[in-house]
C-alpha cells in the first residue's frame, strides 16, 4: 500500500516538475528548440488523449474530437495508465469517469494545455515577425558584385533583419540547413529545396584597355597562339562556359595563366595579364575591363533563389526571397 502510494506521489511530482519547466520557459520567454519539443512530445500526446476522454466521457466522442479511432484512444489511455502505474478512469455503462488520481492529474493537465497552447502561439508568432537573422549563401562573385546592394535595399525596408552572407559554391550547406537562402547557378535544384529561376548569367571575353591596345584587338582573336589567356582550373570543368573556352584553346600553343577564382581571373585581366572569360555583370561594373566580341554565342547559366522546403512559411525568409525575386532580374533579365 505504502509502495503504491509512493509511486503515485512520485509520478505526480514528475508531472508537476514537467509543468513547472514549461511555465518557467514561458515566463522567461525562452525559445523551445525542436530538439526539446521532440523529447517532450510523447508526454503531451498522452495528455491530449487523457484530456479528450476526461472531457468527453466516451471513447467515441473523444475519438471524434481527436480525429482518430476509438480503439486508438483506448490504447493510448491504457498505455498512459501503465506508464504512470495509476488507474485514471472508472468505466461504467454510461462512459468513463475520473478516479481520484485522474482528478489530480486532470488539474495539472489543464495547466499543461494552457502552457502548450501559449508556446504554440509564440512559436507561430515568431515565424511571422520580420526581424531576426537571415543567412544567405552564394558564389564569391555574386556576393562581391550583386548581393551587397540588394541586402542594403532590404535593410532599408526591414531594419530589424540581420544578415549573414556566406560564400559557398555547392548546395550542401542549404541542404543541411546551414543557410536559409541560397542564390545558385546551374541546373534545377535538389528535391528537398524549393526555389525560382530568376534569370540567366551571360558570359563574355574581356581584357584590359592596355592589353587590347597593345594587341590591336576588337574581338576574340582568330589565332589564339599569339595571345595570353586567363583560365579557371578543372573545378569549373562541369560548367558550359568553361567548356566553351576550353574547346577553343585545346591543342593550341598559347600563354595560359590558371586560377581557382573568377574574381582572381577578373583581377588578372584588369592588370593586363591576358584575356579572361567572365560574367557580364563583372565586366559591366569594371572600368578596366573591355568586352571582346565573339562569333558564336557563349552558353548562359541559370540563376536560382532557393531555400529548404521546411522554411517555406517562415515570414522573414519569405520576405527576403520575395525581395530577391524582385531585384535579381534587374541584373540578369
Amino acid at each position: 500500500m505504502l509502495v503504491g502510494r509512493y509511486r503515485q506521489d512520485l509520478r505526480q511530482c514528475q508531472i508537476g516538475l514537467f509543468v513547472l519547466v514549461l511555465i518557467c520557459r514561458r515566463v522567461a520567454k525562452l525559445s523551445i528548440s525542436i530538439y526539446w519539443v521532440n523529447k517532450l512530445s510523447w508526454s503531451w500526446d498522452h495528455i491530449r488523449f487523457f484530456l479528450a476522454l476526461a472531457e468527453h466521457g466516451t471513447l467515441s466522442s473523444a475519438a471524434k474530437s481527436l480525429n482518430v479511432s476509438h480503439s486508438t484512444v483506448q490504447r493510448r489511455v491504457r498505455s498512459f495508465e501503465e506508464e504512470l502505474q495509476a488507474h485514471l478512469f472508472d468505466h461504467a455503462s454510461q462512459g468513463y469517469t475520473l478516479t481520484a488520481a485522474g482528478e489530480s492529474l486532470y488539474a495539472e493537465a489543464l495547466k499543461m494545455r494552457v502552457t502548450m497552447d501559449t508556446i504554440s502561439r509564440e512559436i507561430t508568432g515568431a515565424d511571422k515577425k520580420i526581424e531576426g537573422e537571415v543567412s544567405i549563401t552564394s558564389t564569391d562573385t555574386l556576393c562581391s558584385f550583386i548581393i551587397p546592394a540588394i541586402v542594403a535595399n532590404i535593410k532599408a525596408d526591414y531594419p530589424s533583419l540581420r544578415f549573414i552572407v556566406r560564400t559557398e559554391n555547392s548546395f550542401s550547406n542549404i541542404s543541411h540547413r546551414e543557410s536559409d537562402i541560397a542564390i545558385r547557378t546551374g541546373l534545377e535544384p535538389p528535391d528537398n529545396l524549393i526555389g525560382r529561376k530568376v534569370g540567366e548569367i551571360r558570359f563574355a571575353m574581356a581584357a584590359s584597355p592596355a592589353y587590347i591596345a597593345n594587341h590591336n584587338l576588337n574581338a576574340f582573336p582568330e589565332n589564339v597562339n599569339d595571345h595570353r589567356f586567363i583560365i579557371l582550373n578543372d573545378g569549373f570543368s562541369h560548367t558550359s562556359f568553361y567548356q566553351w573556352l576550353d574547346e577553343r584553346l585545346q591543342s593550341k600553343v598559347c600563354d595560359i595563366t590558371q586560377t581557382t577564382s573568377i574574381i582572381a581571373a577578373a583581377a588578372l585581366a584588369k592588370a593586363g595579364v591576358g584575356m579572361a572569360l567572365l560574367p557580364q555583370y563583372i565586366i559591366d561594373q569594371e572600368d578596366q575591363l573591355v568586352e571582346l566580341a565573339v562569333e558564336d554565342n557563349i552558353p548562359k547559366t541559370d540563376l536560382w533563389v532557393l531555400s529548404h522546403v521546411d522554411l517555406r512559411d517562415v515570414e522573414k525568409i519569405r520576405v527576403v526571397r520575395q525581395q530577391l525575386h524582385k531585384e535579381l532580374p534587374r541584373f540578369f533579365s
